[in-house]
């Protein structure tokens, strides 16, 4: 296994209250919206995300390797009449 250190930037919109995302089985334990996972270079992986907050809040997520975007969230929006957005999306580090 070919570990490499992938690190994640969390942007979330105005009135998002609370977010969290883990890659796999792993929390990313995030410090000011940003953490970081080990993850092995030759399997393909998932990234999970939830937040809270109002419909129309938005959470945004960029996912990166030695400076190269591996996997990214443009935005994810909380749909109508909910108060919780989320989502998962596949993706490899190569």
């Amino acid at each position: 296994m070919a570990a490499k250190t992938t690190s994640f930037e969390i942007t979330p919109g105005a009135g998002t209250q609370a977010y969290w995302i883990a890659v796999d089985d792993q929390d990313v334990v995030l410090n000011n919206g940003t953490g970081s996972v080990d993850l092995d270079n030759s399997q393909n992986h998932f990234l999970t995300w939830w937040f809270l907050g109002n419909p129309g809040n938005t959470l945004a997520i960029v996912g990166k390797v030695a400076g190269q975007e591996v996997v990214s969230v443009k935005q994810s929006t909380i749909p109508g009449n909910q108060i919780h957005g989320g989502g998962v999306k596949r993706f490899s580090l190569t």
